[in-house]
């Protein structure tokens, strides 16, 4: 065997048991995306912690008696916090599927932008007529399972009203229900028709009876340009779900009385359901985002984590080798 030849030098190269060295742009990359969610999250968090919100559920003598399908009731409570207005009003109900798939596909949209409001086909013999047999606008059970419950608010500081839903006063007024539906639904997907004739429409459903027991009282479907209308049939993605019910434009005080004159037609004892009334302040983005903050700062801590304890463990490893 001929003998190695002085040229040939054995060269001991540096060890890398993790191919970190090689990932270094995208180490890098994963690193700012983690801190970019982070920083927002904190930021969520910050704008989470600076709206007021506070729940109002309806009281136990607003429940809809056996029998019947409206209940009129009032309940009170006091301002826990400075509210700045405008406070928004909202109306949470649960265990309610709007997602249900009778709610998501039943429904017709030429009715709903008012090109065709005959047109009935889509709703599938779903709730398409209405009173005296007409034509029910909208059909579906979005239209006809819509939130009629009558909300009167008035507030009071001291011996000193503040406002009231009755007055004749449009200043003095507490809640109003413009500009709460999305400009895309206003402008796009709801429209009333001048075609509506009430010899063969109706936008009234009588009451509706299931197994025996009445389900659901009368109902007076309102026109399709009601804001209150397309908020309720933006259906909503869970079980628990808020929509916006009106707007006080008037700032709030801790200490304020708030008095709640509820007609109850809107039963929930029936699927178990409960409702509450919510009031909350507004910020740069929005109400509270609770959850999606939490996403985000959970989600960027891990990554950080799992990025710091693989460069701990490679440098412990590399120095190991190399000794």
């Amino acid at each position: 065997m001929d003998a190695i030849s002085e040229d040939n030098v054995q060269v001991k190269l540096p060890q890398f048991p993790l191919p970190l060295k090689y990932e270094v742009k995208r180490i890098l990359g994963f690193s700012i995306t983690c801190l970019v969610m982070l920083i927002f999250g904190i930021q969520l968090q910050t704008h989470n912690n600076a709206v007021i919100v506070q729940t109002i559920p309806y009281e136990a003598s607003c429940s809809i008696p056996e029998g019947d399908f409206e209940k009129a009731c009032e309940f009170e409570a006091t301002i826990a916090e400075d509210m700045v207005g405008p406070v928004y009003m909202y109306y949470r109900i649960t265990n309610f599927y709007q997602n249900h798939r009778s709610f998501v596909m039943y429904i017709s949209p030429p009715q709903l932008d008012g090109d065709d409001i005959s047109e009935t086909k889509n709703c599938m013999d779903k709730m398409t007529t209405g009173e005296d047999n007409k034509i029910l606008v909208p059909c579906g059970h979005q239209g006809w399972s819509y939130f009629n419950d009558e909300i009167n608010v008035t507030v009071s500081r001291g011996a000193a009203s503040v406002c009231e839903d009755i007055s004749l006063n449009s200043m003095s007024v507490c809640t109003n229900q413009t500009n709460i539906a999305l400009d895309v639904d206003k402008n796009l997907h709801f429209a009333a028709s001048e075609d509506f004739d009430p010899e063969i429409h109706t936008r009234s459903k009588a009451q509706y009876n299931f197994e025996g027991s009445l389900y659901r009282g009368p109902i007076e479907i309102p026109e399709l340009n009601d804001e209150s209308l397309m908020v309720w049939m933006r259906y909503a993605a869970t079980s628990k779900f808020h929509k916006l019910h009106s707007i006080i434009h008037h700032d709030l005080q801790k200490g304020d009385e708030i008095t709640i004159s509820v007609n109850n037609k809107f039963d929930v004892k029936h699927f178990d359901g409960q409702k509450e009334i919510i009031l909350s302040t507004m910020g740069s983005f929005g109400g509270q985002h609770v959850r999606l903050a939490t996403i985000f700062i959970a989600t960027a801590s891990s990554g950080l984590a799992a990025i710091a304890f693989l460069l701990l463990t490679h440098i412990f490893l590399t120095f190991k080798y190399q000794e």
